[in-house]
C-alpha cells in the first residue's frame, strides 16, 4: 500500500519541488560565499566561485527572479575572466 494517499500527492509534489529548489539555491549560494571568501588561496577557488555563480543564476531563473539571473550570470562571466587571467599569470604565460 502506498504511504501517501492519492489525494495528497497533488498537494505534496509542488511542495517537494519547492523544497528541492530552495535547497539547491541555498547550497549554490553557500558554495559561492565560501569560494569567494577563500579565493586568494587558489585560482581553482576562483573557478569554483564562477561555477557557483552560474548555479545561483540557474536557481534564480528557475525561481523566476530574472534580474538576479542576469546579475549572477554576469558575476560568473567576470569570475571566469579572473580565473583565466590568474591562470595565465601563474603559468608564466602573461
Amino acid at each position: 500500500m502506498d504511504p501517501v494517499p492519492a489525494y495528497c500527492r497533488s498537494v505534496l509534489l509542488p511542495v517537494r519541488k519547492a523544497e528541492m529548489l530552495t535547497l539547491f539555491g541555498s547550497v549554490a549560494v553557500a558554495i559561492m560565499f565560501l569560494a569567494y571568501w577563500q579565493e586568494s588561496r587558489s585560482k581553482w577557488l576562483v573557478l569554483l566561485f564562477a561555477l557557483a555563480s552560474a548555479a545561483t543564476s540557474a536557481y534564480s531563473a528557475l525561481a523566476g527572479v530574472y534580474p538576479i539571473t542576469v546579475i549572477e550570470a554576469l558575476w560568473a562571466l567576470v569570475a571566469v575572466q579572473r580565473f583565466l587571467k590568474r591562470h595565465q599569470l601563474e603559468s608564466g604565460r602573461a
